[in-house]
């Protein structure tokens, strides 16, 4: 079974602007995984 880990994930623009702070995501064998992103 195949697993997929993503652990203390953080995404910055620029210096200042942070979209993302300390992200944990597991996704296991089987398991469905949609993002969105909705930018105005």
């Amino acid at each position: 079974m195949a697993k997929v880990i993503l652990e203390h994930i953080t995404k910055v623009f620029g210096k200042d602007f942070v979209a993302a702070k300390d992200i944990n995501l597991s996704i296991s064998d089987r398991e469905f995984v949609l993002e969105v992103n909705l930018k105005k």
